[in-house]
Protein backbone atom coordinates (compact mmCIF):
# COMPACT_ATOMS: atom_id res chain seq x y z
CA UNK A 1 0.00 0.00 0.00
CA UNK A 2 1.94 3.20 -1.13
CA UNK A 3 1.66 6.27 1.68
CA UNK A 4 1.82 9.07 -1.31
CA UNK A 5 -0.66 9.18 -3.69
CA UNK A 6 -1.54 11.98 -7.09
CA UNK A 7 -2.57 14.69 -6.62
CA UNK A 8 -6.77 14.75 -6.25
CA UNK A 9 -6.48 11.06 -5.48
CA UNK A 10 -8.24 12.00 -2.36
CA UNK A 11 -6.74 11.22 0.78
CA UNK A 12 -4.56 8.58 2.41
CA UNK A 13 -4.30 7.19 5.54
CA UNK A 14 -1.34 8.75 6.16
CA UNK A 15 -3.01 11.81 5.72
CA UNK A 16 -5.33 11.30 7.66
CA UNK A 17 -2.61 9.77 10.91
CA UNK A 18 -1.25 13.17 10.13
CA UNK A 19 -4.16 14.87 10.63
CA UNK A 20 -5.16 13.42 14.03
CA UNK A 21 -1.12 13.62 15.21
CA UNK A 22 -1.15 17.47 14.61
CA UNK A 23 -4.66 18.11 15.90
CA UNK A 24 -3.95 16.16 19.24
CA UNK A 25 -0.58 18.08 19.95
CA UNK A 26 -2.54 21.16 19.08
CA UNK A 27 -5.40 20.28 21.51
CA UNK A 28 -2.68 19.55 24.32
CA UNK A 29 -0.64 22.61 23.85
CA UNK A 30 -3.86 25.18 23.91
CA UNK A 31 -4.79 22.72 27.10
CA UNK A 32 -1.35 23.45 28.58
CA UNK A 33 -1.61 27.21 28.08
CA UNK A 34 -5.15 27.77 29.50
CA UNK A 35 -3.89 25.83 33.01
CA UNK A 36 -0.87 27.37 33.01
CA UNK A 37 -1.39 30.77 32.29
CA UNK A 38 -3.34 33.10 34.78
CA UNK A 39 -5.25 35.17 34.02
CA UNK A 40 -7.48 33.20 31.75
CA UNK A 41 -7.48 36.27 29.31
CA UNK A 42 -3.99 36.43 28.85
CA UNK A 43 -4.49 32.45 28.07
CA UNK A 44 -6.74 32.96 25.32
CA UNK A 45 -4.55 35.63 24.09
CA UNK A 46 -1.51 33.33 23.79
CA UNK A 47 -4.04 30.54 22.62
CA UNK A 48 -4.95 32.89 19.54
CA UNK A 49 -1.19 34.08 18.77
CA UNK A 50 0.12 30.18 19.00
CA UNK A 51 -2.91 29.36 16.67
CA UNK A 52 -1.49 31.92 13.92
CA UNK A 53 2.00 30.88 14.59
CA UNK A 54 1.04 27.61 14.09
CA UNK A 55 -0.91 28.52 11.28
CA UNK A 56 1.80 29.81 9.47
CA UNK A 57 3.63 26.99 10.23
CA UNK A 58 1.67 24.60 7.97
CA UNK A 59 1.70 27.28 5.50
CA UNK A 60 5.36 26.75 4.95
CA UNK A 61 5.26 23.03 5.96
CA UNK A 62 3.16 22.96 2.19
CA UNK A 63 6.68 23.41 0.25
CA UNK A 64 7.76 20.28 1.45
CA UNK A 65 4.51 18.06 0.25
CA UNK A 66 3.36 16.93 -3.10
CA UNK A 67 -0.25 17.06 -2.16
CA UNK A 68 -0.46 19.88 0.44
CA UNK A 69 -4.19 18.97 1.60
CA UNK A 70 -3.08 18.48 4.77
CA UNK A 71 -1.10 21.47 5.76
CA UNK A 72 -3.49 23.71 4.14
CA UNK A 73 -6.28 22.64 5.79
CA UNK A 74 -4.85 23.07 9.12
CA UNK A 75 -3.05 26.47 7.79
CA UNK A 76 -6.87 27.73 6.92
CA UNK A 77 -8.31 26.69 10.55
CA UNK A 78 -5.62 27.21 12.91
CA UNK A 79 -5.46 30.74 11.35
CA UNK A 80 -9.39 31.01 11.27
CA UNK A 81 -9.02 29.79 14.62
CA UNK A 82 -6.56 32.31 15.85
CA UNK A 83 -8.18 35.48 14.43
CA UNK A 84 -11.35 34.09 16.09
CA UNK A 85 -10.12 33.60 19.41
CA UNK A 86 -8.19 37.28 19.54
CA UNK A 87 -11.08 39.13 18.36
CA UNK A 88 -13.65 36.97 20.63
CA UNK A 89 -11.58 37.89 23.64
CA UNK A 90 -10.99 41.46 22.90
CA UNK A 91 -14.42 42.03 22.61
CA UNK A 92 -15.99 39.69 25.01
CA UNK A 93 -13.25 40.54 27.46
CA UNK A 94 -12.87 38.35 30.13
CA UNK A 95 -10.30 40.56 31.86
CA UNK A 96 -10.05 42.14 35.25
CA UNK A 97 -10.22 44.74 35.34
CA UNK A 98 -12.23 45.55 32.25
CA UNK A 99 -10.66 46.65 29.16
CA UNK A 100 -11.43 50.19 28.12
CA UNK A 101 -13.03 50.62 24.75
CA UNK A 102 -9.74 52.69 23.26
CA UNK A 103 -8.00 49.57 24.19
CA UNK A 104 -10.49 46.77 22.36
CA UNK A 105 -11.03 49.60 18.94
CA UNK A 106 -6.70 49.01 19.31
CA UNK A 107 -6.72 45.81 19.81
CA UNK A 108 -8.92 45.32 17.11
CA UNK A 109 -7.06 47.48 14.89
CA UNK A 110 -4.24 45.18 15.45
CA UNK A 111 -5.78 42.16 14.73
CA UNK A 112 -7.51 43.55 11.64
CA UNK A 113 -4.20 44.70 9.87
CA UNK A 114 -2.48 41.30 10.12
CA UNK A 115 -6.03 39.79 9.04
CA UNK A 116 -5.98 42.06 5.77
CA UNK A 117 -1.98 41.06 5.44
CA UNK A 118 -2.74 37.52 5.62
CA UNK A 119 -5.83 37.68 3.28
CA UNK A 120 -3.36 39.70 0.62
CA UNK A 121 -1.16 37.01 0.80
CA UNK A 122 -3.06 34.64 0.60
CA UNK A 123 -4.65 36.30 -2.70
CA UNK A 124 -1.25 36.75 -4.23
CA UNK A 125 -0.14 33.09 -3.37
CA UNK A 126 -3.54 31.73 -5.38
CA UNK A 127 -2.53 33.94 -8.15
CA UNK A 128 0.74 33.11 -8.81
CA UNK A 129 -0.16 29.28 -8.09
CA UNK A 130 -2.85 29.96 -11.31
CA UNK A 131 0.07 31.15 -13.21
CA UNK A 132 2.53 28.27 -12.54
CA UNK A 133 -0.23 25.69 -13.40
CA UNK A 134 -0.84 27.89 -16.57
CA UNK A 135 2.70 27.98 -17.42
CA UNK A 136 3.03 23.67 -16.46
CA UNK A 137 0.10 23.16 -19.33
CA UNK A 138 1.33 25.16 -22.03
CA UNK A 139 5.17 23.53 -21.19
CA UNK A 140 3.02 20.14 -21.60
CA UNK A 141 1.38 20.87 -24.35
CA UNK A 142 4.81 22.16 -25.53
CA UNK A 143 6.34 18.72 -25.12
CA UNK A 144 3.81 16.99 -26.99
CA UNK A 145 4.02 18.87 -29.85
CA UNK A 146 6.53 17.58 -32.63
CA UNK A 147 9.63 19.75 -32.87
CA UNK A 148 9.61 22.14 -36.21
CA UNK A 149 12.80 20.47 -38.45
CA UNK A 150 15.97 22.83 -39.57
CA UNK A 151 14.83 21.99 -43.14
CA UNK A 152 11.48 23.29 -42.84
CA UNK A 153 12.14 26.48 -41.38
CA UNK A 154 14.74 27.26 -44.41
CA UNK A 155 12.14 25.89 -47.05
CA UNK A 156 9.88 28.64 -45.57
CA UNK A 157 11.91 31.32 -45.66
CA UNK A 158 13.97 30.57 -48.91
CA UNK A 159 14.41 33.27 -51.34
CA UNK A 160 11.26 33.90 -53.63
CA UNK A 161 8.61 31.85 -51.01
CA UNK A 162 8.21 34.95 -49.01
CA UNK A 163 7.85 38.98 -48.89
CA UNK A 164 10.90 38.38 -46.84
CA UNK A 165 14.88 38.59 -48.37
CA UNK A 166 13.52 38.37 -52.03
CA UNK A 167 14.17 41.72 -53.85
CA UNK A 168 10.87 43.48 -55.23
CA UNK A 169 8.79 42.97 -58.09
CA UNK A 170 9.18 45.79 -60.26
CA UNK A 171 12.87 48.44 -59.34
CA UNK A 172 13.68 50.77 -61.59
CA UNK A 173 17.19 50.95 -62.52
CA UNK A 174 19.72 51.73 -60.58
CA UNK A 175 21.36 55.12 -61.73
CA UNK A 176 25.35 55.83 -61.15
CA UNK A 177 25.25 59.60 -59.91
Amino acid sequence: MSTSSPPGSGPTVASAVLVVAVLAVVVLAFALVYLTVTPIFNALIDMGVIALVLALVAYLAQAFSRDPVVQRSLGWGLGAMGFVLLLVTVWVEPAQPKLSTVTQLEATFVVLIVFVIAVALAVWRTRSVAVTERREEHRAQWDRSRPASAFDYAAAHAPGTSGVGSPPAESPPARSP
